[in-house]
Protein backbone atom coordinates (compact mmCIF):
# COMPACT_ATOMS: atom_id res chain seq x y z
CA UNK A 1 0.00 0.00 0.00
CA UNK A 2 1.27 3.46 -0.87
CA UNK A 3 2.22 5.67 2.08
CA UNK A 4 1.80 8.90 0.13
CA UNK A 5 -0.62 11.61 1.08
CA UNK A 6 -2.93 12.40 -1.83
CA UNK A 7 -6.27 13.87 -2.84
CA UNK A 8 -8.59 12.24 -5.36
CA UNK A 9 -11.46 14.34 -6.71
CA UNK A 10 -13.83 14.47 -9.64
CA UNK A 11 -14.67 11.77 -12.15
CA UNK A 12 -13.75 10.86 -15.68
CA UNK A 13 -10.37 10.27 -17.26
CA UNK A 14 -7.67 10.28 -14.54
CA UNK A 15 -5.08 13.05 -14.41
CA UNK A 16 -2.13 12.58 -12.06
CA UNK A 17 -0.52 15.87 -10.92
CA UNK A 18 3.11 15.59 -9.79
CA UNK A 19 4.76 18.55 -8.07
CA UNK A 20 8.42 19.58 -8.08
CA UNK A 21 11.41 19.73 -5.76
CA UNK A 22 10.73 21.20 -2.26
CA UNK A 23 7.07 21.63 -3.25
CA UNK A 24 3.79 19.80 -2.65
CA UNK A 25 0.48 19.24 -4.38
CA UNK A 26 -0.74 22.72 -3.40
CA UNK A 27 1.30 23.97 -6.37
CA UNK A 28 -1.66 22.93 -8.53
CA UNK A 29 -4.47 24.74 -6.72
CA UNK A 30 -5.69 26.47 -9.88
CA UNK A 31 -5.35 23.32 -11.96
CA UNK A 32 -7.13 21.02 -9.49
CA UNK A 33 -10.09 23.38 -9.18
CA UNK A 34 -10.30 23.73 -12.96
CA UNK A 35 -9.91 20.14 -14.13
CA UNK A 36 -11.96 18.26 -11.53
CA UNK A 37 -15.19 19.42 -13.21
CA UNK A 38 -14.37 17.16 -16.20
CA UNK A 39 -11.65 14.80 -15.02
CA UNK A 40 -10.65 12.66 -12.07
CA UNK A 41 -7.74 14.61 -10.54
CA UNK A 42 -5.24 12.82 -8.31
CA UNK A 43 -2.64 14.96 -6.55
CA UNK A 44 -0.09 13.28 -4.25
CA UNK A 45 2.74 14.69 -2.18
CA UNK A 46 6.01 12.92 -3.06
CA UNK A 47 7.96 11.05 -0.39
CA UNK A 48 9.70 13.51 1.93
CA UNK A 49 7.54 16.39 0.65
CA UNK A 50 4.38 18.00 1.96
CA UNK A 51 2.27 15.67 4.10
CA UNK A 52 3.89 12.43 2.94
CA UNK A 53 6.37 10.66 5.25
CA UNK A 54 10.10 11.24 5.08
CA UNK A 55 11.70 7.93 4.17
CA UNK A 56 15.29 6.74 4.26
CA UNK A 57 16.66 7.31 0.75
CA UNK A 58 14.98 6.82 -2.60
CA UNK A 59 14.94 10.45 -3.69
CA UNK A 60 15.44 9.95 -7.41
CA UNK A 61 13.06 10.07 -10.36
CA UNK A 62 12.66 6.33 -10.89
CA UNK A 63 11.93 5.66 -7.21
CA UNK A 64 9.45 8.53 -7.06
CA UNK A 65 7.86 7.01 -10.19
CA UNK A 66 7.63 3.61 -8.51
CA UNK A 67 5.87 5.22 -5.53
CA UNK A 68 3.33 6.73 -7.90
CA UNK A 69 2.81 3.46 -9.76
CA UNK A 70 2.00 1.85 -6.41
CA UNK A 71 -0.47 4.66 -5.72
CA UNK A 72 -2.14 4.06 -9.10
CA UNK A 73 -2.38 0.37 -8.20
CA UNK A 74 -4.03 1.25 -4.90
CA UNK A 75 -6.52 3.55 -6.64
CA UNK A 76 -7.16 0.96 -9.38
CA UNK A 77 -6.12 3.39 -12.10
CA UNK A 78 -5.01 1.39 -15.12
CA UNK A 79 -3.73 4.36 -17.13
CA UNK A 80 -3.71 8.14 -16.85
CA UNK A 81 -2.24 11.35 -18.16
CA UNK A 82 0.57 12.58 -15.90
CA UNK A 83 1.16 16.31 -15.42
CA UNK A 84 4.51 17.13 -13.82
CA UNK A 85 6.24 20.39 -12.95
CA UNK A 86 10.05 20.71 -12.70
CA UNK A 87 11.20 17.54 -10.89
CA UNK A 88 7.66 16.33 -11.53
CA UNK A 89 8.42 16.47 -15.26
CA UNK A 90 11.32 14.10 -14.70
CA UNK A 91 9.09 11.79 -12.69
CA UNK A 92 6.32 11.89 -15.32
CA UNK A 93 8.92 10.92 -17.93
CA UNK A 94 10.23 8.12 -15.71
CA UNK A 95 6.68 6.79 -15.33
CA UNK A 96 6.26 6.87 -19.10
CA UNK A 97 9.52 4.97 -19.68
CA UNK A 98 9.38 2.48 -16.82
CA UNK A 99 5.61 1.79 -16.88
CA UNK A 100 4.45 2.73 -20.40
CA UNK A 101 1.18 0.81 -20.15
CA UNK A 102 0.11 3.07 -17.26
CA UNK A 103 0.65 6.39 -19.05
CA UNK A 104 -1.50 7.72 -21.92
CA UNK A 105 0.44 10.95 -22.16
CA UNK A 106 2.51 13.38 -20.13
CA UNK A 107 2.58 17.14 -19.64
CA UNK A 108 5.97 18.48 -18.54
CA UNK A 109 5.87 22.02 -17.13
CA UNK A 110 9.35 23.60 -17.18
CA UNK A 111 10.96 20.19 -16.58
CA UNK A 112 14.42 19.95 -15.04
CA UNK A 113 15.91 17.70 -17.71
CA UNK A 114 17.96 18.76 -20.72
CA UNK A 115 20.16 21.19 -18.79
CA UNK A 116 23.53 21.97 -20.38
CA UNK A 117 26.71 23.97 -19.90
CA UNK A 118 26.18 27.00 -17.69
CA UNK A 119 22.98 25.50 -16.26
CA UNK A 120 24.81 22.37 -15.10
CA UNK A 121 27.52 24.54 -13.53
CA UNK A 122 24.86 26.49 -11.64
CA UNK A 123 23.31 23.24 -10.39
CA UNK A 124 26.65 21.99 -9.11
CA UNK A 125 27.16 25.36 -7.42
CA UNK A 126 23.82 24.87 -5.64
CA UNK A 127 24.89 21.41 -4.49
CA UNK A 128 28.06 22.94 -3.07
CA UNK A 129 26.01 25.73 -1.46
CA UNK A 130 23.91 23.11 0.36
CA UNK A 131 27.01 21.89 2.19
CA UNK A 132 27.60 25.25 3.88
CA UNK A 133 26.13 26.62 7.14
CA UNK A 134 22.95 28.64 6.71
CA UNK A 135 22.33 27.33 3.19
CA UNK A 136 18.49 27.21 3.41
CA UNK A 137 18.31 31.02 3.66
CA UNK A 138 20.72 31.36 0.73
CA UNK A 139 18.69 28.87 -1.29
CA UNK A 140 15.58 30.93 -0.54
CA UNK A 141 17.26 33.89 -2.25
CA UNK A 142 18.07 31.67 -5.23
CA UNK A 143 14.39 30.80 -5.57
CA UNK A 144 13.63 34.47 -6.25
CA UNK A 145 15.70 34.29 -9.45
CA UNK A 146 13.40 31.55 -10.76
CA UNK A 147 10.35 33.78 -10.54
CA UNK A 148 9.04 36.68 -12.62
CA UNK A 149 6.95 39.79 -11.77
CA UNK A 150 3.94 37.70 -12.81
CA UNK A 151 4.50 35.24 -9.94
CA UNK A 152 1.83 35.93 -7.27
CA UNK A 153 3.19 37.16 -3.93
CA UNK A 154 1.36 34.35 -2.12
CA UNK A 155 3.28 31.70 -4.04
CA UNK A 156 6.61 33.51 -3.69
CA UNK A 157 6.22 33.21 0.07
CA UNK A 158 4.96 29.63 -0.14
CA UNK A 159 7.94 28.45 -2.22
CA UNK A 160 10.36 29.59 0.47
CA UNK A 161 8.41 28.55 3.56
CA UNK A 162 7.86 24.99 2.31
CA UNK A 163 11.54 24.54 1.57
CA UNK A 164 12.53 25.86 5.00
CA UNK A 165 10.08 23.44 6.65
CA UNK A 166 11.43 20.35 4.86
CA UNK A 167 13.99 17.87 6.11
CA UNK A 168 17.28 19.42 4.89
CA UNK A 169 18.61 16.01 3.98
CA UNK A 170 15.71 15.40 1.60
CA UNK A 171 16.20 18.80 -0.02
CA UNK A 172 19.90 18.12 -0.63
CA UNK A 173 19.64 14.46 -1.64
CA UNK A 174 16.83 15.00 -4.14
CA UNK A 175 18.67 17.78 -5.95
CA UNK A 176 22.02 15.97 -5.87
CA UNK A 177 20.49 12.77 -7.28
CA UNK A 178 19.27 14.70 -10.34
CA UNK A 179 22.44 16.55 -11.21
CA UNK A 180 25.26 14.60 -9.56
CA UNK A 181 23.87 11.13 -8.86
CA UNK A 182 22.79 8.13 -10.92
CA UNK A 183 19.47 9.59 -12.06
CA UNK A 184 19.31 9.41 -15.90
CA UNK A 185 17.24 12.57 -16.16
CA UNK A 186 19.48 15.43 -15.11
CA UNK A 187 22.02 16.79 -17.57
CA UNK A 188 21.37 16.55 -21.29
CA UNK A 189 23.94 13.91 -22.12
CA UNK A 190 22.46 11.48 -19.60
CA UNK A 191 18.82 12.27 -20.32
CA UNK A 192 18.76 12.22 -24.12
CA UNK A 193 18.59 8.45 -24.63
CA UNK A 194 16.21 7.97 -21.71
CA UNK A 195 13.75 10.59 -22.97
CA UNK A 196 13.88 9.05 -26.45
CA UNK A 197 12.33 5.93 -24.90
CA UNK A 198 9.09 7.79 -24.19
CA UNK A 199 6.53 6.40 -26.64
CA UNK A 200 3.48 8.34 -25.42
CA UNK A 201 2.51 11.85 -26.58
CA UNK A 202 4.19 14.68 -24.67
CA UNK A 203 3.21 18.30 -24.09
CA UNK A 204 6.32 20.17 -22.99
CA UNK A 205 5.97 23.79 -21.84
CA UNK A 206 9.30 25.42 -21.02
CA UNK A 207 9.72 28.72 -19.16
CA UNK A 208 12.49 31.19 -18.30
CA UNK A 209 15.39 30.50 -20.71
CA UNK A 210 13.87 27.29 -22.02
CA UNK A 211 13.43 28.19 -25.71
CA UNK A 212 16.41 26.11 -26.84
CA UNK A 213 15.44 23.22 -24.56
CA UNK A 214 11.94 23.15 -26.09
CA UNK A 215 13.49 22.87 -29.56
CA UNK A 216 15.88 20.16 -28.36
CA UNK A 217 13.05 18.15 -26.80
CA UNK A 218 10.96 18.41 -29.96
CA UNK A 219 13.80 16.83 -31.97
CA UNK A 220 13.68 13.77 -29.69
CA UNK A 221 9.93 13.22 -29.64
CA UNK A 222 8.60 9.98 -31.10
CA UNK A 223 4.86 10.76 -31.14
CA UNK A 224 3.13 12.97 -33.70
CA UNK A 225 0.69 14.30 -31.07
CA UNK A 226 3.57 15.74 -29.04
CA UNK A 227 3.95 19.49 -28.81
CA UNK A 228 6.69 21.68 -27.31
CA UNK A 229 6.68 25.41 -26.64
CA UNK A 230 8.31 28.14 -24.62
CA UNK A 231 6.55 30.85 -22.60
CA UNK A 232 8.21 33.92 -21.00
CA UNK A 233 7.06 33.00 -17.49
CA UNK A 234 8.69 32.11 -14.18
CA UNK A 235 9.63 28.56 -13.26
CA UNK A 236 6.25 27.95 -11.56
CA UNK A 237 4.45 28.83 -14.79
CA UNK A 238 1.21 27.11 -13.73
CA UNK A 239 0.97 29.78 -11.01
CA UNK A 240 2.18 32.73 -13.10
CA UNK A 241 -0.47 32.25 -15.80
CA UNK A 242 -2.92 29.57 -14.64
CA UNK A 243 -5.61 30.36 -17.20
CA UNK A 244 -3.14 30.13 -20.07
CA UNK A 245 -1.60 26.88 -18.80
CA UNK A 246 -5.00 25.32 -18.11
CA UNK A 247 -6.18 26.15 -21.61
CA UNK A 248 -3.04 24.75 -23.25
CA UNK A 249 -3.35 21.52 -21.27
CA UNK A 250 -7.07 21.19 -21.92
CA UNK A 251 -6.71 21.76 -25.66
CA UNK A 252 -3.91 19.22 -25.85
CA UNK A 253 -5.87 16.64 -23.85
CA UNK A 254 -8.68 16.89 -26.39
CA UNK A 255 -6.27 15.82 -29.14
CA UNK A 256 -5.67 12.51 -27.34
CA UNK A 257 -9.26 11.32 -27.74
Amino acid sequence: MSSLYYTDDGSGEPLLFVHGWTCDSNDYLWQLAHFRSKYRVIAPDLRGHGRSPTLQGGYEARVFARDLRELLDELQVRSCVVIGHSLGGLIASALAVEYPQRVRGIVCLDPSYGVTGEGIAECHALIELMSKPGWPQQLAREFATWERPSTPAYFRELHVRRMLAMDPGVVKETFAQIFAGTDPLGGRERSEAYLAARTCPVLGIHALDGHERAQWEARHSRHRASRFLHLPLGHWLQQDAPEVINQLIEQWLETLH
